[in-house]
């Protein structure tokens, strides 16, 4: 795209001769490229937009939590660690969602993002992507009107609240969260347990417990229970907001596509089923224990 020309030209000087196209989408290549006697990932953004993931490898590995390596930063581009060619990690497999091992690795590094990530969600000089920031009184309106549900009595109710729920929610501990679990991101250990995720195209700002919802999502039955066993407890004022919030971020997110995703219809039948009514008793509940105003 025209827009992106200085920035292809600038990275396009990166790429030796025997570089290999691994994929190139939304202004993001990515080659395997020789490096140092075996091959390293160069993955160019072409896109500005795009950026931030280079500070946010930085920012990852100065806060203590697990990345591929990185062997060295540029300008719009980063040369990483190869996983077809590391001794130590390589791509997982839908099939090790299902060993323990894993598992456990991967709450472990769930558990050191949210850990640590605290001290740099709250620094005002950046701008975090946040799922909950999406739901303002405007985009209930907005769902509302989309699904031709205008005159649900929830909506009436959300909009009195939602002032206070803001509030209540804010007051939570916030944290930097992945929000995007897929396996195709996950690295896993060759010869001993090891797990950590890659790709920061979502990392934000935003409770632990919705961003464990999403990783749960993403496991099998029998992981779950070895998954939220090994990352312990949460705070469950937490679970209480993000189960109203959960399906109105995934409805602003699912109506805005312009083809609508498989899981749109699943959370749509939720919602009519009752489901925000089913989260909004619990969480007025508590928040008239915590004396929060009404």
């Amino acid at each position: 795209m025209p827009e992106f020309a200085p920035y292809k030209a600038l990275n396009d000087a990166l790429v030796p001769r025997e570089a290999e196209l691994l994929s190139d989408k939304d202004g993001i290549r990515v080659f395997r490229v020789p490096h140092l006697g075996s091959t390293a990932v160069l993955k160019l953004f072409d896109d500005p937009r795009h950026f931030r993931e280079i500070e946010e490898y930085r920012l990852l590995q100065e806060i203590g939590v697990p990345t591929l390596r990185v062997y060295e930063y540029f300008t719009s581009a980063l040369l990483m660690q190869d996983l077809a060619s590391s001794p130590d990690l390589r791509l997982a497999s839908e099939a090790d969602l299902n060993d323990p091992e894993t598992l456990k690795a991967l709450a472990s590094w769930y558990l050191a993002l949210h850990q640590n990530g605290a001290d740099a969600a709250r620094d005002p000089a950046r701008k975090w992507y946040s799922e909950h920031a999406l739901i303002q009184r405007e985009t209930l309106t907005w769902i509302a009107r989309e699904t031709q549900t205008t005159e649900w009595p929830i909506w009436e109710r959300l909009h009195g609240h939602w002032p206070e729920i803001q509030a209540f929610e804010a007051g939570l501990k916030h944290t930097l969260t992945y929000n995007d679990f897929w396996w195709v991101n996950l690295a896993v250990g060759r010869d001993k347990p090891a797990a950590l995720v890659f790709d920061y195209n979502f990392l934000g700002r935003g409770l632990a417990t919705a961003d464990l919802r999403n990783v749960l999502a993403g496991l099998p039955e029998a992981g779950k229970a070895v998954f939220t066993a090994a990352y312990g407890p949460v705070d469950p004022r937490e679970a209480l907001v993000d189960d109203l919030f959960s399906p109105l971020v995934s409805l602003s997110i699912g109506l805005r596509r312009k083809e609508r995703p498989g899981w749109l219809d699943e959370v749509w039948e939720a919602v009519q089923n009752g489901s925000l009514e089913k989260a909004l008793e619990p969480l007025l509940r508590k928040m008239e224990e915590e004396d929060a105003p009404l």
